[in-house]
């Protein structure tokens, strides 16, 4: 369940046309992992 809420917010933010960085500052994880999960 928890992982499944974060793929969400990680899609919601991406749809907001944030680049992989910006979305891992914001969320405070490593680049890699937000490009895995997007």
């Amino acid at each position: 369940m928890r992982g499944k809420i974060g793929i969400q917010v990680l899609r919601l933010l991406s749809q907001r046309n944030l680049k992989q960085r910006e979305i891992s500052e914001l969320l405070g994880i490593p680049q890699p992992e937000v490009s895995r999960s997007v």
